[in-house]
């Protein structure tokens, strides 16, 4: 639930967000939306399966987190809050993933959207620091503290990795989706460039040039013609 609130609270802030505006009415592409989307998701449910993975096998002597990371022993609580760390931030950076075809840094998000995503993810790590609403027990004994500060940095350090991964391949399968024309994808930015360009300022000196030169075309030939 709480992931949901503070989720929902980033993604009101997108109608705030900067966009560039089409040169051509916006239409739903409903098959290159879900083709996306479903690839996102998989690689954000992946990365947490994983890290779910290296939290249970912790206890053992040659598991990843204790030979590659240094951490050891993480009670099924340390876990729990691990991941959903893990989860809340991963939201969160799909977010500025989703929001453009290229890389996510090519547009730069709009202030409220930023201030959002800060006050989420802070949010996040303080309550999974800091639990307030109620304590877990484990081997009789409650602790309302569930991670400590290095596996909260670990795990922002391998959400912004898996941040990274997850935007690099959405970018590669938009090459994908536009170099075979799905669902006219490659057709339709090619109408919107053409469209851009024919409104364009550009566009028009070349117009202007152009009939500038049939003017002169005509004024010479009708000054050859009087001189005949």
């Amino acid at each position: 639930v709480v992931i949901t609130i503070l989720n929902d609270g980033t993604i009101i802030s997108i109608a705030y967000d900067h966009v560039e505006p089409s040169p051509r009415p916006e239409r739903w592409n409903l098959p290159i939306l879900f083709a996306v989307a479903t690839w996102l998701g998989f690689v954000a449910v992946a990365s947490s399966m994983l890290l779910l993975h290296w939290g249970l096998d912790s206890h053992s002597e040659e598991s990843t987190m204790a030979t590659t990371f240094g951490i050891s022993h993480m009670s099924i609580q340390h876990v729990k809050c691990m991941v959903y760390l893990k989860i809340s931030l991963s939201d969160f950076f799909t977010v500025f993933t989703a929001r453009t075809q290229g890389f996510f840094w090519e547009r730069a998000p709009g202030s409220l959207l930023m201030f959002c995503a800060v006050l989420a993810t802070v949010s996040s790590t303080i309550l999974s620091l800091h639990w307030p609403f109620g304590e877990m027990q484990e081997n009789g004994k409650y602790d309302m503290t569930r991670i400590d500060g290095g596996i909260a940095f670990f795990t922002w350090a391998y959400c912004f990795v898996w941040f990274l991964i997850q935007d690099c391949m959405k970018v590669v399968l938009y090459k994908v989706l536009f170099h075979f024309d799905v669902s006219g994808l490659r057709t339709e930015a090619e109408k919107c460039a053409e469209r851009a360009y024919a409104t364009s300022p550009e566009a028009r000196i070349g117009k202007l040039e152009e009939e500038l030169s049939k003017m002169k075309q005509v004024v010479a030939a009708m000054g050859q013609s009087n001189f005949q």
